[in-house]
């Protein structure tokens, strides 16, 4: 099974080191993407071996005019990964999950 995490960044805070413990768990057995809009952080410097990274954008803050971009290089992964369950946390990137 392929799995996709969306998360805003790789910043420590809450969200994203429940989905980096879940993540140590799910890619014991799938394949497992973590989707980042941003680059900012270094959390995934703390991923397990097996988990993937992939930065929606470059930038490390986005700005408003960024938010379509991030959008459709989001349509453009899940195009490419139709099977992928996501998991996503914060408003922000549920709305763009659901999109």
């Amino acid at each position: 099974m392929k799995i996709t995490l969306l998360l805003p960044d790789t910043k420590v805070g809450g969200a994203q080191n429940v989905l980096l413990r879940l993540s140590n768990e799910f890619v014991l057995h799938h394949s497992v993407t973590v989707l980042c809009l941003s680059s900012t952080g270094n959390l995934h410097k703390a991923a397990p071996d097996g988990l993937r990274f992939q930065f929606l954008s470059s930038r490390k803050r986005l700005r408003v005019s960024d938010v379509f971009k991030v959008f459709l290089a989001l349509v453009s992964y899940m195009r490419s990964n139709p099977d992928a369950a996501i998991l996503s946390t914060g408003t922000g990137t549920n709305i763009l999950a659901c999109a």
